[in-house]
């Protein structure tokens, strides 16, 4: 059957999560936990090292580095330093990061336009009050990502996968979309498979051929990413996650997360209090 297939750049979509500013005295050192979302350090005063994964980033006053989403992160000031930090998601057919697609930089130089990008959101960032001038801001929040996020792929090399990467997601584009948009409710694969134009069989072997697990797989997969970024962003127990997600059993809730993640909701939102 023909398939509607929506064109990448419809789908674009760059969400801010948060932004803020810390100071670190000379020595200190913190160690990050795995966070659901791509994360910006821009070294407004001072000097920093970056342990991201395996790699090791030093920054000076006026660079920028990246953090990929679910790493592990250390940060560890050289001098008295001052650091701003974005946290972003770049999607495209809803769940796929656009970032995934490319083999991109993780250090900006001080001739790159990240640093001023993140300063400019980190400062807009603490006005708190709800007027004209906030709205505004978080209208230039969102401009000022996609142009970043902008500057990272023309920076970067395309995977040799992601043109099939991009090729599988479209296909199922629509039903990708309705299941992030419906994901507190009872999703019935009977009607993603109509979204589909297919039968409940053909839908359920297209997509765990295209997309590499089963669609009731990818449902718990998703929920479970949501429910991390609740757990950073917001101030929700374990059991308002849960039932935000789609589980009214916040105890099976809790161990489809923890055979995950290998961490309790409990464990990860203690560990998430301090973003850096």
């Amino acid at each position: 059957m023909h398939h509607r297939v929506a064109k990448p750049e419809n789908n674009i979509e760059i969400t801010y999560t948060c932004s803020g500013k810390k100071e670190y005295a000379a020595g200190e050192e913190f160690c990050g936990t795995k966070l659901p979302f791509e994360m910006f350090f821009s070294v407004e005063e001072g000097r920093v090292t970056f342990e991201l994964g395996e790699k090791t980033v030093s920054c000076e006053a006026g660079e920028a580095v990246l953090m990929p989403c679910d790493t592990e992160y250390k940060i560890k000031a050289e001098e008295a330093t001052l650091l701003g930090f974005v946290g972003f998601e770049a999607r495209i057919f809803t769940v796929l990061r656009i970032l995934s697609l490319f083999d991109y930089p993780l250090f900006f130089s001080k001739e790159s336009g990240i640093f001023a990008a993140c300063k400019k959101i980190s400062d807009m960032g603490e006005v708190s009050e709800f007027t004209n001038s906030r709205l505004e801001n978080a209208i230039k929040t969102v401009s000022l990502l996609y142009s970043s996020v902008s500057e990272i792929t023309e920076k970067s090399l395309p995977l040799k996968t992601g043109e099939s990467m991009m090729n599988n997601f479209a296909s199922f584009a629509d039903v990708l979309s309705h299941i992030g948009t419906h994901l507190a409710e009872n999703i019935m694969q009977e009607t993603l498979a109509k979204i589909a134009e297919l039968s409940p069989d053909s839908f359920y072997r297209q997509f765990k051929k295209v997309i590499g697990v089963s669609p009731k797989d990818y449902i718990i997969s998703e929920r479970l990413r949501r429910a991390r970024a609740m757990f950073v962003l917001t101030d929700l127990t374990v059991g308002e996650v849960s039932a935000a997600v789609g589980y009214d059993n916040q105890f099976y809730f809790s161990g489809l997360f923890s055979k995950r993640y290998g961490v309790s909701p409990t464990g990860y939102k203690k560990s998430v209090e301090r973003i850096v």
